[in-house]
């Protein structure tokens, strides 16, 4: 098989959409078929492809943690990144492979599994998570695979060049992707909040603290709303409204919720802000993590 082959088996969730990347780092989506010859213009290096988590039929493939030097102040990712490894043999029996992501001192981390519904993946890398908080990784925002939405997250497709950086992915030498066989996720204890695209449950299950829980389980909106990394406040409200609104949560539970954050413009612009941003987020497009 070819290496275009291999990253179609292991990687590719979904022909129907994927992300192109940008000169200096960003991503654009792009809404048409995936082909071979797309893929195969990524590791020649003329083309940069992300693809996404979740498949067209609502399952992922394969789960990846995402180490950024930038993410480490005075230690080195690749002690964690080896600590998660042997945890994921010793706990769960899973095989995992190391990707050189492109980055500087930066790592993926890929587990690759049967096809499982993404709410079993939402519930392996919680726990998975618990147990490594006791060795004091926390392990919430580099996970990729397991999140919430109809894509779930985007990540480059291994082998290509990091259009920000210039260098080209590789895994660790020992890494044989023909070798590779998918592995059975272990089905655990299911996270304590309503569960992905709950839409038809009761209101009345969600409240606050359940919109904050649900807010942590998304990589990518944990990190923006706990770290305040977007500087566009109104559109980080945009992005809340959006992210719970796909959760099922009603109008007046997100305004409450909203209220109790610090930063939120909602709170100095009061309900007739709100109202807007509310209309525009359900009038968009379904929830991707990566906007």
């Amino acid at each position: 098989m070819t290496y275009v082959d291999e990253l179609k088996r292991l990687f590719i969730n979904r022909l129907d959409a994927y992300e192109i990347q940008q000169r200096y780092g960003r991503w654009r989506a792009v809404h048409e078929p995936l082909t071979s010859l797309q893929v195969l213009n990524h590791v020649a290096g003329m083309i940069t492809i992300g693809v996404f988590s979740i498949g067209e039929d609502g399952r992922v493939k394969w789960l990846c943690w995402d180490f950024d030097i930038h993410h480490y102040e005075g230690s080195h990712p690749k002690n964690d990144i080896l600590l998660m490894q042997s945890k994921l043999k010793e706990w769960y029996g899973l095989d995992s492979y190391i990707e050189k992501s492109g980055s500087h001192n930066s790592y993926h981390l890929w587990i690759f599994i049967n096809p499982a519904d993404k709410q079993v993946a939402l519930n392996f890398n919680y726990r998975f998570r618990e147990r490594l908080k006791e060795l004091g990784i926390d392990n919430r925002k580099v996970e990729k695979g397991a999140q919430g939405g109809t894509y779930g997250c985007n990540i480059r497709l291994p082998l290509g060049v990091n259009q920000k950086h210039g260098n080209r992915s590789t895994f660790f030498s020992d890494v044989n992707l023909e070798q590779i066989q998918p592995q059975e996720l272990p089905e655990l204890e299911p996270i304590p909040v309503p569960p992905t695209n709950c839409a038809e449950q009761s209101d009345s299950l969600i409240d606050v603290e359940v919109c904050k829980q649900l807010i942590e389980l998304d990589t990518y909106l944990y990190d923006h709303y706990l770290e305040d990394k977007v500087d566009d406040r109104s559109g980080k409200d945009y992005l809340i409204c959006k992210y719970l609104i796909y959760h099922g949560v009603s109008a007046e539970t997100i305004y409450e919720f909203l209220l109790t954050i610090k930063w939120s413009k909602v709170r100095l612009r009061g309900r007739e802000y709100f109202d807007r941003t509310y209309e525009r987020a359900i009038n968009a497009d379904p929830w991707v993590v990566s906007i």
